[in-house]
C-alpha cells in the first residue's frame, strides 16, 4: 500500500506545500503551550525560587567564595554551577 492510495482513501491528509504546514504546526505549538501553562511557568519560576532559597538560606552561613584570589557573592557560585 502506497501513500496515495492512503490519501486516495482517506486514510491519511494529503501533503501541504510549506507556508501551511508552518502554520499547522505553529498552531499546535501554541495551542499545546496555552494547555500546559502551568508546566512551563512551573519550569520557569522553580530554579529562581530555589536559588532564592539557597542563596538567602545557606549564603547567609556561608558567607562569600575566594576564586581565583577574588571574593565571588554565593548567589552568584550557586547560580553559575545552576547553568
Amino acid at each position: 500500500m502506497s501513500v496515495q492510495d492512503l490519501v486516495d482513501h482517506g486514510r491519511i491528509a494529503p501533503p501541504l506545500d510549506p507556508r501551511k504546514r508552518f502554520l499547522r504546526l505553529t498552531e499546535r505549538n501554541v495551542v499545546g503551550y496555552v494547555r500546559a501553562w502551568p508546566i512551563l511557568l512551573t519550569g520557569v519560576v522553580e530554579p529562581f525560587l530555589y536559588l532564592l532559597s539557597i542563596g538567602i538560606g545557606v549564603g547567609a552561613l556561608v558567607g562569600d567564595i575566594t576564586y581565583a584570589g577574588r571574593q565571588v557573592p554565593y548567589e552568584t557560585f550557586v547560580a553559575s554551577g545552576m547553568l
